[in-house]
């Protein structure tokens, strides 16, 4: 295989890769004669409706006709997900492409390895000893040769485990004999977390919105800078991402030592910590509502406030305004409202897994809490300052690192009770 004709790149700290051919720097096509299939195969790991019907939508309002736009998800109907009606569906879709369209193939959900080089597609009936059930590259490749495909260019598009080495084998079937461009989107469990504000999963947020931003008109798809968009998205948004596991009891990643005697903190962080009263202009107005609830005097780790110097060290290489990966996300305008509640969600998420690494006794203080979203939200706003960060902020990263404890097995009562305040007090 010539690997001179493969672009990839691996996102930071995740085990998966987006891999393309360089791709070109736009397609002309046909609208009209061009087709799009999304499946979706529901597993336990992966937000495969909302992923399939959202990027189905995003196609939909900037590629194709609505009318040549088919999904096909588990959670709607299974019988149109075992293996013989995915054949059925593609080559119909396929088979209507003419030779001055593309076609479309997006599938979500689960993969397995069936052998040491190649993995299948997860149907609804797949049965690891019925090879009928199969779904490869090699079977999606006999399928466009079965219809004889005329599409111009052919769009695989892989938000699964292993994507990878699908995208890998298709340009071993397909290189000499039909134009294919396959993205494999990383898939990361510690992003399912943030659906909430994203309403899918990270890396087909960042695509949809890559397409959106970068269709130029009907009959040109810019598929080089769709992707690149994509690839830097995600790879941003990944940097911001630290897990922790409770069986192996350790961090997915390796957060450097302090280099500074003292680590920096907002001034009004440090007044709360000092014992200050809060009031008029000690803190911004927006975090007001939760700097009241800061328990002052009290000792023991119920009530700790001091959160681990290590966050504060992986906070400030978050926030570098230079090479942060926030500030990578500010420069491709990636991020919008959405993406800002998921970058406090994970941001959250991760740094009560920093803290359950190094000191778990002290992770489900209240205090803690209120500290690490003040100091999570001054990370934020350094970067983007029109940020609103408030109280709807608080109750969808209350619920992120709430998961992180529970998850350790440790007790998120006080943290969901300090969260049902703040509810109840804003009204939210």
């Amino acid at each position: 295989m010539n690997t001179d004709r493969f672009l990839v790149v691996r996102t930071k700290d995740l085990s998966h890769f987006l891999i393309s051919k360089e791709p070109p720097e736009c397609i002309s096509y046909e609208p009209t004669n061009s087709f799009f299939l999304g499946l979706g195969i529901e597993n336990s790991t992966a937000p495969v409706e909302q992923d399939v019907k959202s990027i189905a939508e995003c196609v939909s309002r900037t590629v194709l006709p609505r009318s040549n736009v088919s999904v096909k998800v588990t959670s709607s109907n299974a019988m149109a997900c075992v293996a013989s009606q995915i054949a059925k569906e593609f080559k119909r879709q396929a088979s209507q492409v003419r030779h001055d369209g593309i076609f479309m193939f997006y599938y979500a959900g689960a993969v397995v390895q069936i052998s040491e080089d190649r993995y299948s597609l997860v149907s609804s009936d797949f049965d690891s000893g019925d090879h009928s059930t199969f779904i490869t590259a090699e079977t999606l490749v006999s399928w466009l040769k079965d219809i004889q495909s005329e599409a111009k260019e052919v769009l695989m598009i892989f938000s699964c485990q292993f994507a990878d080495k699908i995208a890998s084998a298709f340009y071993k079937n397909l290189l000499q004999s039909i134009n294919i461009s396959a993205i494999a989107l990383p898939v990361a469990n510690a992003q399912t977390t943030i659906l909430s504000p994203l309403k899918c999963s990270t890396c087909n947020y960042f695509l949809c919105q890559a397409i959106n931003t970068n269709f130029a008109s009907s009959g040109i798809f810019q598929l080089k800078r769709i992707y690149d968009k994509t690839v830097t998205c995600c790879g941003a948004f990944s940097e911001l991402i630290v897990t922790y596991d409770p069986v192996l009891k350790c961090l997915n990643r390796q957060i450097c030592e302090p280099t500074l005697a003292a680590t920096r903190k907002p001034q009004y962080i440090s007044r709360i910590l000092e014992g200050d009263e809060v009031d008029g202009g000690r803190v911004p107005g927006n975090l007001s509502f939760l700097a009241k609830h800061f328990t002052r005097g009290a000792t023991g780790p119920s009530n700790a406030s001091f959160l681990h110097h290590y966050v504060d060290v992986w906070l400030q290489s978050a926030e570098n305004l230079e090479t942060g990966p926030l500030a990578v996300l500010r420069h491709v305008n990636a991020l919008s409202e959405e993406v800002i509640s998921a970058v406090v969600c994970v941001l959250m998420s991760s740094l009560a897994s920093i803290q359950v690494a190094f000191e778990p006794a002290s992770a489900g203080s209240t205090n803690l809490v209120i500290i690490a979203f003040m100091r999570v939200s001054a990370t934020v706003t350094s970067v983007c300052p029109e940020a609103n960060v408030g109280a709807e902020h608080f109750k969808l990263s209350c619920q992120c690192y709430s998961e992180v404890l529970s998850a350790c097995g440790l007790d998120t009562k006080s943290v969901r009770g300090l969260c049902d305040k703040v509810c109840q007090e804003t009204n939210i």
